[in-house]
């Protein structure tokens, strides 16, 4: 069954005598205080889903977890039904919660005792700093049984989405800012419209955005040529013409499933030609003729913004990489990230060596041995082309895979 951290955390307070005592040392009636813990959990929740939405927040989330006890092996149970316990764990989930809602906290105390139907906003702020540790402690749990990393904690907050969302009372949706966003926001980091994919790749350090429009070409050169455009196509033209012809004469058909083709000629870049390979027909041809042995271009993998998150259309291209690592057990590979110039340059090659760890994680989980895979983070090194226009800075993105042996 499917991780629901709703329900997680509800099935702890549902222990044996826990949520009686809970309600008594609220002063709340059973039922209102029963009515309100899943709004309450859905609202912590939601803060600290809001909190690792990105590869930066979720290694402090990590960290926090790690720092707090909560994902060691001998992480104590959270909810302790004695008088004490629950001083404890109140005291403690009192210090989070101003960090998860900032100046918001007054309102969702409000708002919660308002949809649970308790006396007042003080009850309401004293459950939230029950269900604060709690939540922690579940995620903790996960972090340690699954082995999660950064990136794999930020995948799992996000698959939460729709669970908070379906339990987060529409009032305190409101308070929090969020309505019905939420539902909606696993589309706006996963499936980016393709209207708006350039932004999306682009790198955190990469939002300076006159950078992106500083580089339109002279209308004075427009005009100094637009008397030679038609000429000029004409010219075109009886080249292809030709050129069609001679082909048809002496050169031997191309094999159809061949849909690799090398990057043109980068002015400004450093690095070699590579050849890009976009789906399994391409990437077997490589492997066939060895050109894979010199590098080349998994064309079509992008990135969530800021983050090693990888679009829904990236996970195809992977998947048709660990298709063919498959057929070919005893190949070998290196899955090398480089990013553009823009930024720092050390924030660039961690980000860098995330993003090919990301990609190394969906060929482990598609089936491909660890060990066959080898990653590297190169940053903005050996470019392409030039990173002072868009387009440059475009074919510098890229993720490359060398094969190491066969």
């Amino acid at each position: 069954m499917a991780f629901n951290l709703i329900e997680a955390v509800g099935s702890q307070f549902m222990k044996a005598g826990l949520l009686p005592k809970i309600s008594g040392a609220l002063g709340e009636d059973p039922q209102a205080t029963t009515k309100a813990l899943p709004g309450a959990t859905a609202a912590v929740a939601a803060g600290v889903v809001d909190q690792g939405s990105n590869e930066a927040g979720a290694h402090r989330l990590l960290s926090k977890l790690n720092e707090g006890g909560f994902t060691g092996p001998d992480a104590p149970s959270r909810g302790d039904a004695t008088d004490a316990g629950l001083l404890d764990e109140e005291t403690r989930g009192k210090g989070m919660l101003s960090g998860l809602f900032g100046n918001k906290l007054e309102g969702v105390a409000e708002g919660l005792s308002r949809v649970g139907g308790m006396r007042d906003s003080g009850s309401a702020m004293r459950l939230l700093s029950l269900v604060a540790p709690m939540v922690m402690g579940v995620l903790g749990k996960q972090v340690r049984d699954q082995r999660l990393g950064a990136t794999g904690l930020m995948q799992l907050l996000s698959s939460q989405r729709s669970h908070i969302a379906g339990a987060l009372p529409a009032g305190l949706g409101s308070v929090l800012g969020i309505g019905g966003g939420l539902r909606h926001a696993p589309v706006e980091i996963l499936e980016p419209p393709r209207a708006t994919v350039a932004p999306v790749r682009e790198d955190p350090v990469r939002e300076t955005l006159p950078r992106q429009t500083a580089t339109p070409p002279p209308p004075e050169r427009k005009t100094s040529i637009a008397g030679w455009a038609i000429p000029l196509a004409l010219l075109a033209l009886i080249v292809l013409a030709w050129g069609a012809l001679r082909g048809r004469r002496n050169e031997p058909a191309q094999a159809p499933r061949v849909t690799s083709n090398a990057v043109p000629p980068a002015t400004g870049g450093s690095g070699p030609a590579k050849s890009r390979v976009s789906d399994a027909s391409g990437l077997r041809t490589a492997f066939e003729d060895e050109s894979a042995k010199q590098g080349i271009v998994l064309e079509g993998v992008e990135f969530a913004n800021g983050s090693a998150q990888l679009t829904g259309t990236s996970q195809q291209r992977v998947t048709e990489l660990g298709t063919v690592l498959k057929e070919k057990p005893e190949a070998r590979v290196r899955i090398t990230a480089f990013t553009d110039s823009a930024g720092d340059a050390n924030a660039n090659r961690k980000l860098s060596r995330t993003r090919a760890e990301s990609v190394r994680d969906a060929l482990v989980r598609d089936g491909v041995a660890a060990q066959r895979i080898e990653v590297s983070g190169a940053g903005n090194s050996n470019p392409l082309a030039t990173n002072d226009t868009p387009e440059g800075r475009e074919l510098n993105r890229r993720i490359e895979v060398q094969v190491l042996g066969q």
